[in-house]
């Protein structure tokens, strides 16, 4: 390949590996139906082996005994739990139905980071990232506080770039959204809030802009809270009437002041600490969401 012209830009490395990768891996129908359609296989391989007792009958048994659950068990991963008690009913709890609804989860995670950045990536290469993140994603899909955050993490990085790519606001807002309701989907999601960085380093420099997209963020973040607790009350009083959403906002509102109040000295009572004792296995070690929205990352100039 001849060398860049004076004032002419380097290639970047993902344009270096699409010029090498061989041109039958270029032909547009591999790009818009072959690659979609192998994850699409991928993602759905042994959706009908058995059952992984170790942890999938402990999601589903919360699903199934959703209008028993009572304090941490039910609001430390409310929406993941109203979702599961929803698929319970849609699927008529059978195991084999869960795991086919559930995996779509995962797929539509993948294929929408795919779908993004099919144009600005090798698409052979994106498609070899994304198989890679599905590879990973290796606990029962059934699980729903790991895989509902991890496609709301992807989203919200997804919404993010756009933005910088962009600069529409509505964006930057409805991403703050998207991380707003990916709290009440597991409490120690707050640590996702980490994305505010990848907003900070695009606008280092320009403390004015800096600040209002900040603002921005936070407006959209407490939308998403909103939201989630309307749902919440809806939730409740679809189950129990005015007294039933009366109860359930006043246990959430209970539950919520208890996690500020540290008992007996104990660091872990409060948000933080709880946040910070699963940084290293929600956010980094285990955290497939990572995983699949890895060329967000790779894209930061």
């Amino acid at each position: 390949m001849a060398a860049p012209q004076s004032g002419e830009k380097e290639p970047n490395i993902f344009r270096k590996l699409y010029q090498r990768t061989p041109e039958i891996l270029q032909h547009p129908w591999m790009e818009t139906f072959i690659f979609p359609a192998l994850l699409v296989i991928f993602a759905f391989l042994g959706v009908n082996q058995g059952a992984d007792l170790t942890d999938t009958t402990y999601s589903l048994g919360n699903y199934e005994q959703f209008g028993q659950l009572k304090g941490d068990w039910i609001y430390a991963t409310y929406l993941a739990n109203l979702c599961g008690h929803l698929f319970m009913k849609i699927t008529g709890g059978r195991l084999l139905w869960m795991n086919v609804l559930t995996r779509l989860l995962p797929l539509v995670t993948s294929l929408s980071v795919y779908f993004v950045f099919k144009k600005r990536i090798s698409p052979a290469i994106l498609f070899l990232g994304e198989m890679i993140a599905l590879g990973l994603c290796w606990c029962p899909t059934v699980i729903l506080y790991n895989y509902l955050s991890y496609l709301l993490f992807t989203v919200a990085g997804l919404l993010l770039w756009s933005w910088s790519e962009t600069g529409k606001e509505r964006l930057l807002f409805l991403a703050g959204v998207v991380l707003g309701l990916a709290f009440p989907v597991r409490i120690s999601n707050l640590v996702y809030c980490i994305w505010i960085l990848f907003v900070w380093y695009h606008l280092a420099g320009r403390p004015k802009e800096l600040a209002k997209a900040t603002g921005i963020c936070i407006g959209g973040y407490s939308c998403g809270i909103v939201a989630a607790f309307l749902i919440l009350i809806l939730s409740e009083a679809g189950r129990g009437g005015v007294q039933g959403a009366m109860d359930g906002m006043g246990g959430m509102v209970q539950w919520v002041s208890s996690l500020f109040a540290s008992s007996a000295g104990d660091a872990g009572a409060i948000p933080w600490g709880r946040c910070s004792r699963r940084l290293p296995a929600d956010t980094f070690s285990g955290q497939s969401g990572f995983c699949f929205c890895w060329p967000e990352f790779c894209s930061v100039p």
